[in-house]
């Protein structure tokens, strides 16, 4: 993905007026989540059994979908993905950064 980003930019380049400044802004995976990222969450392997009884009951649960059966499981402070019975992986729900309005 990082290097469709840089070719991308690359195209744009031409365009780009003499003196016109770039702003790169990077921010490293594990720093995405902020103070949420430490917080306990269902690891990869967990049975939907094992989720139930360390997180309790989800506040909503999606069918599943697709070969193989694939589910969500939400909670208030992140999602849950199963495999059939088995986590797959749990993500942090997006919360849009604070805009700084501009002069």
């Amino acid at each position: 993905m990082r290097l469709s980003a840089v070719v991308c930019l690359a195209c744009l380049l031409p365009f780009a007026a003499p003196g016109d400044e770039w702003e790169v802004i990077e921010i490293p995976v594990g720093a995405q989540g902020g103070a949420r990222a430490a917080l306990p969450r269902p690891e990869r392997g967990m049975s939907s059994d094992t989720v139930l009884a360390r997180f309790g009951e989800p506040i909503s649960i999606t069918a599943p979908v697709g070969e193989p059966p694939i589910s969500r499981w939400t909670y208030a402070d992140f999602t849950v993905y199963f495999e059939g019975d088995t986590v797959i992986h749990s993500v942090l729900p997006h919360t849009p950064a604070r805009r700084v309005p501009r002069d």
